[in-house]
């Protein structure tokens, strides 16, 4: 009856990862482990113990996974764990599956501008397994439940498709399992952070939109026409005039920022042209994938940052208060990496962009309404020192 109950219960497991494995749009992964299994089985009759020769026995596993978001990972995992010799001469083999939900707190690809299929994370795991300790005798243990909660932490070595993890596993009272692995990642968009961004095919116009500064007042449901930028001041030739102390072309009747940086473009107001909101950008639904009409804008601030190479800007990415903060930080940090990616893919250097991700912590509007919440999506640009 208990073997029946097992065996329901391991199908019930798998169904279970399955179906949620299958809602998730993220990357699948398989891999193999193996390592050193440490036995501890407590025999009820306290002068049987575990024999110093059947402690421990090499042990190994195979898993099957999904990433998702760029923290978390749904893994199946069944182990192979080897047997433990007691000092009766009874052997127990030791076999178990677990789902578990791994979860990774430091990740060296989240540090990178590029998304890179490089690098390395620490993470712990917990999950709910089944265990057969197969005796072949009738020993009584204190042990010998079929379900157990089960963890482990350790640290994964990317590289590209491949990597490397080194874990250590505690799956009951009675056994634990450090090991090395070998992990294949497969389909699907990657944990890396969403896709890298090509560049477009698509024609340009002769007139970019520009850079809009922030306003105070509730955005409009339709989106204006943007204006056709001011000339590009050249950082080595700027165009001052009697009347123009900060030396940006801009009369100091006219100028509403008299402190502007030199060498730095400027608007028509006198304000620095790298300074403000990139309303014409846009992403597919909640995803971090450019839209098709974003290209133009971010064509038009890459020609701005090419033809001044001394100007260096702050990308800040922020959303709405939809989802948990993690999701929130998620989404704000996968599209900054996407912007950045196609301002690299242009030719602007990486060393040039600081690379901000604030979720929802600094909402501009009121995200109680529908338009409040779309203009909450947004990312800034700032000069940088």
């Amino acid at each position: 009856m208990i073997r029946r109950c097992s065996r329901t219960a391991l199908v019930s497991l798998f169904l279970l990862f399955s179906g949620v494995a299958q809602a998730l749009d993220s990357e699948w992964y398989i891999g193999v482990t193996v390592g050193n299994a440490l036995f501890d089985p407590e025999p009820l009759d306290t002068t049987i113990e575990t024999s110093s020769d059947g402690d421990s026995a090499v042990g190994g596993s195979f898993l099957i996974g999904r990433d998702f978001g760029n923290l978390t990972s749904l893994q199946l995992q069944g182990y192979a764990l080897g047997e433990a010799e007691l000092t009766n001469g009874v052997t127990i083999d030791f076999n178990a599956l677990e789902a578990s939900v791994l979860y990774r707190f430091f990740d060296t690809r989240d540090r990178q501008l590029i998304p890179g299929a490089f690098g390395l994370s620490f993470y712990g795991r917990v999950g709910l397994g089944l265990i057969d300790r197969n005796l072949g005798t009738e020993l009584p243990l204190e042990v010998d439940s079929d379900f157990y909660f089960g963890g482990g932490a350790g640290a994964e070595l990317y590289l590209g498709p491949v990597a490397l993890r080194a874990e250590y596993s505690i799956l009951d009272r009675d056994v634990q399992l450090a090991n090395l692995g070998l992990i294949f990642r497969f389909g699907g968009s990657s944990v890396r952070g969403g896709p890298v961004i090509a560049g477009p095919g698509s024609s340009r116009t002769d007139i970019p939109p520009a850079v809009d500064t922030p306003v105070n007042t509730a955005p409009e449901v339709a989106t204006p026409t943007p204006p056709a930028p001011p000339p590009v001041v050249e950082p080595d030739q700027p165009l001052a005039r009697a009347g123009d102390l900060d030396g940006d072309g801009v009369d100091d009747a006219s100028d509403q920022c008299p402190d502007s940086k030199p060498g730095l473009p400027v608007r028509s107001d006198g304000c620095g042209l790298l300074n403000g909101v990139l309303t014409g950008l846009q992403f597919e639904g909640s995803s971090a994938t450019l839209a098709p009409s974003s290209f133009r804008q971010l064509d038009f601030l890459a020609d701005v940052l090419l033809q001044n190479p001394d100007a260096r800007i702050q990308l800040l990415a922020h959303t709405d208060n939809t989802g948990t903060q993690v999701e929130q930080a998620t989404r704000t940090r996968s599209r900054i990496r996407a912007v950045a990616t196609y301002l690299v893919g242009k030719g602007v250097s990486a060393r040039r962009l600081t690379l901000r991700s604030l979720g929802g912590e600094n909402p501009r509007y009121n995200n109680g309404t529908v338009e409040g919440r779309r203009a909450n999506n947004r990312i800034e640009v700032l000069e940088a020192e």
